[in-house]
C-alpha cells in the first residue's frame, strides 16, 4: 500500500507493526492479520507506481513523503456469499421468522 510518510498509520506501524487489513466486495470479504513495515525503497515505489496512486501522492515515487506499507500475513479469514447482500438480508429475515439458522455462505480461517 502507498501512504504519506506522516500519516498516522505509518507512525503506528513503526511503533508496533501489528496490523489487520480487511477487503470487501459485493459478495466476499477477507481479513488479513500480520506484521507490517514501512518501505522506503525508491525502486520498489517506481515499480508499483500508477496513475491511481498519483492522484493522492502527487510528490512522486522519489519523494521521501511517499512510502510503501508492506504486510507479511500470519493469518487470514474469508467469507463468501454468492447471493450477495440481498441473499444475506433474506437469510437474516428467514432466521427471525423461522428460528432456523441463516446460511450466509462459506467462511474459513487460514494460518499462513
Amino acid at each position: 500500500f502507498f501512504s504519506a510518510a506522516d500519516a498516522g498509520i505509518v507512525q503506528e506501524i513503526r511503533a508496533q507493526g501489528l496490523v489487520n487489513a480487511a477487503f470487501s466486495g459485493s459478495k466476499a470479504w477477507v481479513s488479513v492479520s500480520g506484521h507490517a513495515e514501512v518501505v522506503l525503497d525508491v525502486a520498489k515505489k517506481k515499480e508499483l507506481w500508477n496513475a491511481a496512486v498519483e492522484t493522492f501522492a502527487s510528490e512522486g515515487p522519489e519523494s521521501a513523503q511517499t512510502v510503501l506499507l508492506r504486510i507479511d500475513a500470519d493469518s487470514a479469514e474469508y467469507w463468501e456469499n454468492p447471493g450477495g447482500a440481498a441473499s444475506l438480508v433474506a437469510g437474516w429475515v428467514k432466521q427471525k421468522l423461522t428460528g432456523k439458522p441463516a446460511e450466509p455462505g462459506d467462511s474459513n480461517s487460514v494460518e499462513l
